[in-house]
């Protein structure tokens, strides 16, 4: 298989911090740091510190943010684009201060319920990227398939084209998120050419397919690499995203893990370009 995407640039090593749902922030920088990641997804919500903690914590570090997550139920709490979600300003105050993209997933539906229109979900997503564009702040929508934290619940919108499509629909100057468990079970072929030309980070899990969750590579069915190797355009940030797991209690042997495979994966795309 050859792929046309740029390997001259080598992505950052992406490690997100739902994967350490224990860890203070400085705990989770210094795990990340040590594992010798480039880069965070980072959750200011998940350790209970307020954003002056977080901020002045990332940066002491040399970790780049590429995500601020996460914005969940943001559909619903819009009210159609009349009013902004109540955890929105919090996530601002970091990502402004740190230069990460607002990660806002695809809303949800449950399977005896219609979806959200294009045109309602468009002028919720305009809301929220007019208040983020004051505070000088990107967002980047994920299209989401199965939810893995609602029973039965799928993403309205599935795929990286639908997210596009969207997009400029509205005229929102977004950015994205691949993220490669949200499109399987969304149904989209991971063997298949996909642009990253406007993705700014890419979360990888597996999936045994079913009602199976996120695994790690090589535990389900996913084609990892061929999917990375099909990117057209140069990959960004790129990251394992597996929670929950457990980390056996050595957070530190856990990263480094989760960046050894995730090297790994992006060395086995690398030789399937040249296949």
């Amino acid at each position: 298989m050859r792929g046309s995407r740029n390997r001259e640039q080598r992505p950052a090593i992406c490690l997100c911090q739902a994967n350490f749902p224990t860890l203070s922030i400085s705990r989770f920088l210094e795990v990340a740091s040590s594992a010798g990641a480039d880069a965070i997804d980072l959750h200011p919500g998940l350790s209970g510190e307020g954003a002056d903690t977080v901020v002045a914590a990332v940066a002491a570090s040399a970790l780049d943010v590429v995500l601020v997550s996460p914005l969940p139920d943001w559909y619903a709490q819009t009210e159609g684009g009349r009013r902004l979600p109540p955890t929105l300003p919090g996530l601002l105050a970091v990502a402004a201060q740190t230069g990460g993209c607002i990660g806002v997933p695809s809303p949800l539906f449950a399977a005896d319920a219609d979806p959200p229109s294009a045109a309602a979900m468009g002028a919720a997503l305009a809301a929220i990227h007019v208040q983020a564009s004051e505070c000088g702040v990107g967002v980047a929508l994920e299209p989401v398939g199965r939810s893995v934290l609602r029973a039965g619940a799928r993403g309205a919108v599935g795929d990286l084209d639908a997210a596009r499509a969207l997009m400029r629909s509205h005229a929102l100057p977004l950015q994205l998120v691949a993220d490669s468990y949200c499109l399987a079970s969304a149904g989209v072929s991971l063997d298949k050419p996909w642009s990253s030309e406007d993705v700014c980070v890419v979360q990888i899990a597996d999936w045994a397919g079913g009602e199976g969750r996120r695994v790690l590579p090589g535990k389900g069915h996913l084609p990892l690499a061929r999917w990375l190797a099909a990117a057209d355009g140069s990959l960004p940030a790129v990251g394992l995203e597996v929670f929950p797991l457990d980390d056996g209690g050595d957070p530190k042997g856990f990263a480094h893990s989760l960046v050894i495979q995730t090297r790994e994966l992006l060395a086995a795309a690398e030789s399937e370009l040249t296949t």
